[in-house]
């Protein structure tokens, strides 16, 4: 990710070397500091636009590569909003709840042109457009539906894994805070989209911070903690 406009030459470079080793230049999305709800949100896939939407004109941004390549459900671009607790990060507890739901672009993702909003982003009710919601149930049975049964049985772990391995990092950044000592208590509503891979079924070693045998996955009251 590249802060901008500050970034801005670090980001030039990252881009050209990409250019190199691919061929081509790969989407990325600019999200204004001061936005949410996609409100704001641009998708670049030239040099050209990239370096026009990243001047002060425009204020701070916040840039990254896009998820070209989503996982789709129902042909659609969607991305899951899950609650997580966090009780304490020295020791380290971490409450994952299984009620989540799901949020779908209201158009097919595959050929949709870069302008197509509608699309390419999950967020749209704000605009006044209706969206579809998916509850837990639903995207657990649909998930299993289109690309075999077990695929949230394997989709889960990770996402579990990658909250926990978010939050380590959040502590060790600030290893003197409250916030990695084990002084916070919070609730945080999260979004995480899930990327398309040939073999992303097939179960891979994941890479933590901490052994496996520290890490704790139990259940209490509908919440997974890790």
């Amino acid at each position: 990710s590249f802060t901008l406009p500050h970034h801005l030459p670090e980001l030039v470079l990252h881009v050209q070397a990409l250019q190199a080793s691919l061929g081509r230049t790969p989407t990325f999305i600019f999200k204004p500091w001061s936005s949410s709800r996609s409100r704001g949100h641009v998708l670049a896939r030239s040099l050209d636009v990239i370096l026009m939407t990243s001047c002060k004109t425009f204020g701070p941004r916040l840039a990254c590569h896009y998820i070209e390549w989503p996982l789709l459900l129902r042909g659609r671009k969607w991305d899951l909003r899950l609650y997580v607790a966090v009780r304490s990060l020295s020791p380290f507890t971490v409450f994952v709840s299984r009620q989540f739901y799901a949020r779908l672009a209201n158009l097919p993702y595959l050929d949709a042109p870069l302008h197509e909003t509608q699309a390419h982003f999950t967020v749209s009710k704000y605009d006044g457009v209706d969206q579809d919601f998916c509850p837990a149930h639903l995207v657990r049975e649909q998930l299993d539906a289109e690309y075999g049964n077990g695929t949230w049985e394997i989709a889960w772990p990770r996402i579990c894994a990658t909250l926990a391995d978010t939050f380590r990092i959040l502590a060790r950044r600030a290893p003197d805070g409250a916030f990695a000592q084990g002084r916070c208590r919070a609730v945080y509503g999260v979004d995480l989209m899930l990327a398309a891979c040939r073999d992303w079924q097939t179960p891979q070693q994941q890479a933590h911070d901490a052994p496996q045998q520290h890490r704790r996955v139990a259940l209490a009251s509908g919440w997974e903690c890790s």
